[in-house]
């Protein structure tokens, strides 16, 4: 396995864990460890991430401790020469990452929130995590997509700045891996007999339109029937039902019974689980 350390008070926490609850019992000699603070990023000018990511591709057994991106006042108190990015994104996409699975915890006799279980998955590759971005005064800003078959470039968009001081920020959405999400997330939900929704914000960014389409298609081809047979789609009109971010929040308030699964589109999806 590869044991990829953090810092603060989670840091402190694992050590515990592991010194009193695995090595007693568990064989830790071949672990790989890599030291992703702030300070070892820095000493390593961020080599130690990308050997993490190659370690993770070879083993494919990870745990992570949370990371700190630092801020710029984290910067100056820690003595870094720079303000490195946050991590996640080079190792969700050095891992193919498919998503990430948030669920909820369920022990015999307490009652803890939801009564029954809920599912959350999110898109974990792309997004605002791996944009590029410059501060940039008045002019123009065009984004080229020069394709890899040698046929013409085409303008993705082009825009006019006419304030002083902007930030320019550019960023894509992979989306091959989005039929394999399909099937995890439709499976999950079946495994654990909950009500399938879809979660994006789809009517503002036009792009996610395609998330949703890749979902419901998979869902109608290879999965409509089973659900239908299980009797899970009776509250969500039986169908595959899709939610704007905004109202899936305020659902996960109602719907205190628990009892559903919710698929979200990436960066919009992380901001829509946080509130849950």
């Amino acid at each position: 396995m590869v044991y990829i350390a953090g810092e603060e008070m989670t840091h402190y926490c694992m050590n515990l864990i592991v010194d009193k609850w695995i090595k007693p019992y568990f064989e830790v000699s071949n672990w790989e460890h890599f030291d992703l603070s702030c300070k070892s990023r820095d000493k390593s000018n961020d080599k130690v991430l990308y050997a993490a990511v190659e370690a993770g591709k070879k083993a494919g057994a990870i745990f992570k401790e949370p990371t700190i991106t630092p801020s710029a006042e984290q910067v100056k108190e820690m003595g870094l020469s720079k303000a490195f990015g946050s991590p996640n994104g080079a190792m969700r996409r050095g891992w193919n990452g498919i998503t990430i699975s948030r669920d909820t915890i369920h022990i015999e006799g307490i009652e803890l929130g939801y009564k029954n279980p809920v599912l959350f998955e999110r898109h974990a590759v792309g997004g605002e995590y791996s944009a590029g971005w410059a501060e940039v005064g008045k002019g123009t800003l065009i984004t080229n997509y020069i394709p890899s078959d040698g046929s013409d470039p085409i303008i993705v968009d082009k825009r006019e700045f006419t304030d002083d001081h902007n930030v320019a920020v550019v960023y894509h959405n992979p989306y091959d891996n989005i039929e394999d999400l399909a099937h995890y997330f439709f499976k999950r939900c079946l495994e654990v007999k909950v009500t399938p929704y879809i979660v994006t914000k789809k009517t503002v960014f036009k792009w996610q339109e395609g998330f949703w389409a890749t979902m419901k298609r998979i869902f109608d081809s290879d999965y409509k029937e089973t659900f239908e047979k299980e009797g899970l789609l009776k509250r969500s009109g039986g169908d595959l039902t899709h939610l704007i971010s905004d109202a899936a929040t305020m659902q996960l308030i109602r719907w205190t019974e628990g009892g559903f699964g919710m698929a979200a589109h990436n960066y919009d999806g992380g901001k829509f689980l946080e509130s849950f």
